[in-house]
Order: structure tokens, then C-alpha cells, then sequence
């Protein structure tokens, strides 16, 4: 489940530097949400995505990959 948390609030990170004036409204639907629905129902009603599809998570994807990538650099310019 921790897993999952962090894969999820990763992509959400990813969808509000995308823009976007209604996301604070959206993201805040999707809390109230979380109290009586599935996680993959209250993402489907507010922001659209299906958990179920690779489309949501490659937004995580990408940020973890640039952050792994930013590690390596750095990493490089030590030794």
C-alpha cells in the first residue's frame, strides 16, 4: 500500500505541474472522495484516469525517472 501511495500522490504531483487553475478544486474533490470510494473510483470521477490503464502511472514513471537520473548525475560529478 505504501507503494501504491507514493506511486499515486506521484502522478498527482505530475498532473498539478501540468497547469491548470482547477487543480486545488479537483484535488480536493478527490480527498473528499477517498473517504467512501475506491481509490481507482475517486481518481476516475475527478481526474479522468483509469488506475487500471498504464496512462496515470507513467506520469509517476517519468518523475521517478528524472529524479533517478538527477541522483546519477550528481553522483558522476563526485567520483
Amino acid at each position: 500500500p505504501y507503494t501504491l501511495g507514493y506511486l499515486l500522490s506521484t502522478g498527482l504531483y505530475a498532473l498539478a505541474g501540468e497547469g491548470g487553475k482547477d487543480f486545488p478544486e479537483r484535488y480536493r474533490k478527490l480527498l473528499v472522495a477517498t473517504g467512501n470510494q475506491e481509490a481507482e473510483d475517486a481518481v476516475a470521477s475527478t481526474f479522468g484516469y483509469d488506475l487500471r490503464q498504464p496512462d496515470f502511472w507513467h506520469k509517476s514513471y517519468d518523475i521517478l525517472d528524472r529524479r533517478v537520473q538527477q541522483f546519477l548525475d550528481l553522483t558522476e560529478s563526485v567520483i
